[in-house]
């Protein structure tokens, strides 16, 4: 078994940090000692002192996400059709839909395949309303989180 020390090693390569410094970093954090990551990042036990706070704000700017650009509702509607499930489900609602074409009228149940086409499609599209008010609500509480802070 390979010792600590040599894994580390292997796992070792170069880092730039946000505020230019060049350091050592292993792969995995959690190999290494308090003590070791936060000599890596400049920092203490305590925190940061108010002049280094005001220079890596100065240097780096604060510490928020960008925005992106809203995405409008159809968009994320038509994102929810982006799956290889529904593609394979709207193949089969169109298959069904082809068959029953096919079928003699006398034939016993010709006419079923039709209702088996709306209801798959009734599926895929209720099942893309769902996730869009899931995603439209999770979308309207990180709004609400984000002015309340």
């Amino acid at each position: 078994m390979v010792p600590n020390a040599s894994r580390r090693k292997q796992d070792t390569h170069e880092h730039r940090t946000s505020h230019g410094r060049t350091t050592k970093k292993p792969g995995l954090v959690q190999r290494q000692s308090a003590e070791e990551v936060l000599a890596q990042l400049g920092s203490a036990s305590t925190g940061l002192s108010a002049a280094e706070v005001a220079r890596r704000l100065a240097a780096d700017g604060p510490n928020e996400l960008k925005e992106g650009k809203p995405i409008s509702l159809l968009h994320m509607f038509l994102a929810q059709f982006n799956s290889l499930i529904i593609w394979i489900l709207i193949a089969a609602a169109v298959t069904v839909r082809d068959a029953a074409s096919y079928v003699s009228p006398m034939c016993p149940g010709a006419g079923v395949q039709y209702p088996f086409f709306g209801l798959l499609l009734s599926l895929i599209i209720a099942g893309a309303a769902m996730s869009l008010s899931s995603v439209s609500v999770i979308n309207n509480a990180l709004q609400l989180r984000k002015v309340n802070l």
